[in-house]
């Protein structure tokens, strides 16, 4: 069976893979190589997850359907919710769960549980610290133009076999139920620039030596 590399609108930042400065820095977590997965599995994980979340919501606005097999989504409310609110440990739960699947991780119920609580409660401390500290805010035109930007007019085929398999369109999937990893990837735009000003690379430091170190520094700061 042919397999596909997996692109990173699938993996909740906290599991495995970080492509960004700024998810790199808010998941603590060290860069991985590229993962394959065979596309003829996707839509069946997809039905098995959905049917085993808990309470049919994966977030504000997002909603399993009714029979379990697709998702409905109220795009009005993601588009009007503050940014913090759309970050969600069910979601990052689904995602978990879909990765564990389609990778054989053999993740137990209570690892997934742990790695999605932690993850959102890291991107939200992010959220908070950016704003608290540096009068960082992000706000949804931004981050509808950062998709428009970006991730909109990039065509791959596994977007259009994710969002099948849940049943929503490419650009639902862009605009809507992928829009917090867009939030933050707007946050760390913003943010990113100032702090590598007041943190510049020393002249022996490696990029990732660096990066720990802005991250390290970061997340040591009080208000």
């Amino acid at each position: 069976m042919k397999k596909r590399y997996w692109i990173v609108l699938l993996l909740l930042a906290a599991a495995a893979t970080a492509v960004t400065i700024g998810i790199y820095l808010v998941t603590k977590e060290e860069p991985a190589d590229p993962i394959e997965y065979d596309t003829a599995n996707v839509a069946t994980i997809v039905d098995e997850v959905l049917l085993e979340m808990p309470n049919n919501s994966l977030g504000e606005g997002i909603e399993v359907n009714e029979e379990g097999t697709g998702l409905v989504i109220d795009e009005e409310l993601v588009e009007n919710s503050e940014a913090k609110n759309l970050l969600s440990v069910e979601k990052a739960k689904f995602r978990l769960k879909l990765e564990n699947k389609l990778f054989s991780h053999e993740l137990e119920e209570s690892e997934i549980e742990q790695m999605a609580e932690g993850s959102v409660s890291n991107l939200i401390e992010a959220l908070e610290k950016a704003s608290s500290l540096y009068g960082v805010e992000v706000y949804q035109d931004e981050v509808t133009e950062y998709i428009n930007e970006n991730v909109a007019s990039v065509e791959i085929e596994d977007k259009q076999i994710y969002a099948d398999a849940l049943g929503i369109s490419v650009d639902a999937l862009d605009y809507y139920f992928d829009r917090d990893f867009y939030v933050m990837d707007v946050l760390w735009e913003k943010l990113i620039p100032g702090l590598m000003e007041q943190n510049p690379q020393g002249a022996d430091e490696t990029t990732n030596e660096y990066m720990q170190r802005i991250k390290d520094e970061f997340y040591d700061a009080s208000e």
